[in-house]
């Protein structure tokens, strides 16, 4: 057996370290290194190739050039056995067979969509804003019925006169307390009858009501006349022109209101016979009435006229005028003679104090819901929509008797400057109820035979709050704009919507200037009744 030997082994007595130089390694090449540089191991055949990437570019650098550095390489011939068990096919479904027309709809289909993200269009998430706003203006083109006025040469933007729709919804600012001044006309009582309609027991609309109905602007009311000069008000304003400029973000058609400045008080007025007076219908929607003839029954003329008529109507049918509730003071509009064919329209004078504004309102009750027990009076604001385009996919009649809900959610979509107008005014007159009523066209080609469909009933704060009205923000786009009215010294200025733009312009005219007639109550003078 072979022993083991052990080699020389030199022994320096006089120090450490070797004695003499040894020959042995010359010719070996080895690896400098500086004192900063860190020292690893000698060799580690424990070390696999998992370890993270961190620890790689930690030792990589000017030793991967070493002499003795390895780098790793796959074997190409190395192959690794699938274990896994393939998947069952599903039997019974059917296979989908690509069609190259669709193939070649969605190639185009996604040029242009890589098109428009190169536009600026983007993609989920990029620029939403501009989309949005573009979608806006689209709307606007597509329902643009022209300015309501004409903005002449010497009408001038007043400082800080100009603002957008999405300051205008950011505004908030808390409620001014309120106090009833005043109440005159009579009223009629809410028929009971009508809370049981549906659209199989439909009643037909009845346009033979002859009462008359007083369409007065402020600077005209003799009430609001007294308090401007006894100064217990110094803005003046009616419940209807309020409601336009504290929904003015939902609007979507052009449309003005005039201030009137004098001796430091404002009177806020409509100009007669504008548009203002008469109802739209799916302002708000993502298809307006936009039919091209002007006498068309659908057009968006005809069909203003058709909804303010049987909206007017409706709101006559629903009340019992031979029980009346009359408040202390008669009907201030009417001089001396009957109020037997005066429409059921109370009004009530409401002064709102906020800071030194000191506003009064003239606000409109319609009705008095029947008495029950020994409770006091309820009193209601009439509100209503027609169906005068009658769509196939949503209809009233298919959906009011089982999905009711729907159909108010799909006209609040449609209708939202409208529906909000109104919840305004009810807010303003303190009533305790809104009736509601759904009219509809007997044939969808005629219109001038129409039907109660449903009414229904609800409290103003849920009403609102279905619509997503904030009170504090409609308070504080009246308060604004009067406050910017206060600055300016006494005169005539004009608040207009852009016609397609969503933003208002506060114009400076001069007092004597003619504010001209608006262009579309043109078409819509006579009642679409008496055609």
């Amino acid at each position: 057996m072979t022993g083991f030997q052990i080699g020389t082994i030199p022994d320096n007595s006089n120090g450490w370290g070797p004695s003499e130089p040894s020959h042995a390694l010359e010719g070996i090449p080895f690896a400098p290194f500086s004192k900063g540089e860190r020292l690893g191991r000698l060799a580690d055949w424990t070390q696999t190739a998992t370890r993270g990437h961190h620890s790689r570019r930690r030792h990589e650098g000017p030793a991967s050039e070493l002499p003795f550095s390895y780098t790793q390489q796959d074997d190409a011939n190395f192959k690794m056995v699938d274990s896994t068990k393939p998947s069952r096919p599903q039997h019974g479904r059917r296979r989908m067979v690509q069609n190259p027309k669709l193939l070649r709809r969605d190639v185009h289909a996604g040029g242009n969509r890589r098109d428009r993200d190169n536009r600026g269009g983007g993609g989920p998430g990029k620029n939403r804003h501009q989309r949005r706003r573009n979608m806006w203006e689209e709307r606007n083109r597509r329902a643009n019925i022209g300015a309501s006025v004409e903005v002449r040469a010497d009408w001038n933007v007043i400082k800080n006169g100009q603002m957008q729709f999405s300051q205008i919804a950011k505004l908030s600012g808390r409620e001014p307390a309120a106090k009833t001044l005043k109440e005159c006309g009579s009223v009629g009582t809410f028929i009971e009858e009508y809370d049981r309609v549906n659209v199989r027991t439909a009643k037909p609309l009845t346009t033979s009501v002859d009462r008359t109905i007083f369409n007065v602007t402020a600077s005209d009311d003799p009430v609001l006349q007294g308090y401007a000069a006894d100064g217990t008000g110094n803005v003046l304003v009616t419940d209807d022109v309020l409601a336009a400029i504290m929904c003015i973000a939902r609007s979507v058609y052009s449309w003005d209101i005039v201030f009137n400045k004098r001796d430091g008080k404002v009177f806020v007025d409509k100009r007669p016979n504008t548009r203002l007076d008469y109802l739209t219908t799916n302002e708000c929607a993502q298809d307006p009435p936009q039919h091209e003839d002007p006498k068309h029954i659908n057009s968006m003329h005809k069909i203003a006229q058709e909804s303010t008529a049987t909206y007017q109507a409706m709101s006559q049918q629903i009340v019992d005028h031979s029980q009346k509730k009359t408040f202390g003071d008669g009907n201030p509009f009417v001089e001396g003679g009957s109020e037997d064919n005066v429409a059921s329209i109370a009004y009530r004078y409401r002064l709102f104090e906020l800071g030194s504004l000191k506003m009064v309102v003239r606000s409109e009750v319609h009705g008095v819901l029947p008495p029950k027990g020994d409770d006091a009076d309820r009193f209601f604001f009439s509100a209503g929509v027609t169906e005068c385009i009658v769509d196939p996919m949503f209809s009233w009649r298919k959906k009011l008797a089982a999905q009711r809900g729907a159909v108010l959610a799909n006209e609040l979509k449609n209708n939202s400057n409208k529906l909000a107008r109104w919840a305004v005014r009810a807010n303003l007159a303190d009533v305790d109820q809104v009736v509601f009523g759904l009219v509809g066209r007997k044939a969808p080609r005629d219109n001038k035979r129409h039907e109660i469909c449903s009414v229904l009933q609800y409290r103003p704060t849920d009403f609102a709050k279905q619509i997503n009205l904030h009170m504090s923000n409609a308070w504080a786009v009246f308060t604004t704009l009067v406050e910017l009215c206060m600055a300016q010294p006494d005169g005539r200025y004009v608040l207009m919507k852009d016609t397609e733009k969503p933003l208002i312009r506060m114009y400076s005219v001069p007092v004597d200037s003619d504010l001209g007639t608006d262009p579309m109550p043109e078409v819509v003078q006579a009642s679409v009744f008496d055609e």
